[in-house]
């Protein structure tokens, strides 16, 4: 019985750090876009404005629009998911080791 819960704990701590892995991933690709999406809407502020907009109004304009607060929402999201799918596999392996 104690080989098939260890079978069980292992199992799921596998599964579980693939996702954590896919979680990473997710996270990692929002955090490394966040700055050339500001940059698109920053020349799009500045585009809109005719050009005449400062690179400080235009970034400023571009961090209060609602795309990116969406933006930051869902990369703020992806970070607390690959934090709790970690904790998760973290908590299964202590489990796997004291069994």
């Amino acid at each position: 019985m104690l080989d098939h819960q260890n079978d069980q704990l292992a199992a799921t701590a596998d599964q579980l750090s693939e996702q954590w892995v896919e979680a990473w991933g997710k996270s990692r690709i929002l955090q490394e876009s966040r700055k050339p999406f500001l940059a698109i809407l920053a020349k799009e502020a500045s585009e809109a404005d005719g050009g005449k907009m400062s690179a400080a109004a235009a970034e400023r304009e571009a961090l209060a629009s609602p795309r990116y607060r969406e933006f930051f929402k869902g990369m703020v999201e992806a970070e607390r998911e690959e934090k709790r799918l970690g904790l998760l596999y973290e908590n299964h392996k202590l489990k796997y080791m004291k069994s």
